[in-house]
């Protein structure tokens, strides 16, 4: 499978040091979900709650017109279609991609603490593809090739 050349892609020079924990951010205890799980971070509603989010994970889309846009993995379940919906928290520009067409969850060991984060097909039409193996579920690895549709989504692992 064809990655699209990017290996010779500078990732940090690219988009800067996107995992780097911000200055004089506020602490304090705040309420916490499944869905948006935090770590210190402002209370949801306020407009800097997403940069505060833990970062787990980003995918690079590494191909078609929107060649190495960003996505952030910074809840613990991440839906990826077509369309952003209520459900959809990713949403491609790729008629070949179902809504929904998979998610990704972030697994914890018996501590709390982060395991890994695994990809889940949803019944997609055209099928979830891990470096060029079609999957139902399976345990990504930095680096690994996502692939939905026509749309290649990189996986780095923060």
């Amino acid at each position: 499978m064809d990655s699209g050349g990017w290996q010779d892609v500078n990732l940090q020079e690219f988009w800067g040091d996107v995992s780097a924990e911000p200055r004089n951010r506020p602490t304090g205890t705040y309420p916490r979900s499944d869905e948006q799980e935090t770590l210190d971070s402002p209370p949801i509603g306020d407009e800097t709650f997403s940069f505060y989010r833990k970062l787990y994970a980003i995918l690079v889309q590494t191909n078609r017109a929107r060649q190495y846009e960003l996505y952030r993995v910074d809840k613990t379940r991440v839906v990826i279609g077509r369309a952003k919906s209520d459900g959809v928290g990713i949403a491609v520009e790729d008629r070949a991609v179902s809504n929904p067409h998979c998610k990704l969850v972030v697994e914890r060991d018996e501590n709390g603490n982060f395991k890994h984060v695994s990809v889940e097909d949803l019944e997609s039409e055209n099928g979830t593809w891990v470096n060029g193996k079609l999957v139902n579920q399976a345990v990504l690895k930095d680096r690994d090739v996502l692939k939905l549709g026509e749309t290649e989504l990189l996986f780095i692992q923060i």
